[in-house]
């Protein structure tokens, strides 16, 4: 798997949306035939997608902000180099 499919998969993962998550190069190709034919569905993951945007954890920077702090403190803790 490269990078920006490991991005991606972890992003709409996170977001709750595995829907739109294609694990073969097929898959993909499934996934977006049935976005373009499958008017159902397409609103659905439409409205997942509007949903996942309207939580404020994901969106919010000051939340991101402090979890960013918050693993590298915890990382620069375990490797001895702050003395928490």
């Amino acid at each position: 798997m490269r990078h920006a499919e490991r991005m991606s998969t972890s992003i709409l993962a996170h977001a709750g949306l595995t829907a739109l998550i294609a694990n073969t190069d097929q898959g993909y190709v499934d996934l977006a035939i049935r976005l373009a034919t499958d008017d159902a569905f397409r609103a659905s993951q439409r409205a997942a997608v509007c949903a996942a945007l309207d939580n404020m954890g994901l969106t919010d920077p000051a939340t991101c902000a402090r979890a960013l702090e918050t693993a590298y403190i915890r990382a620069l803790t375990e490797k001895c180099l702050l003395p928490f």
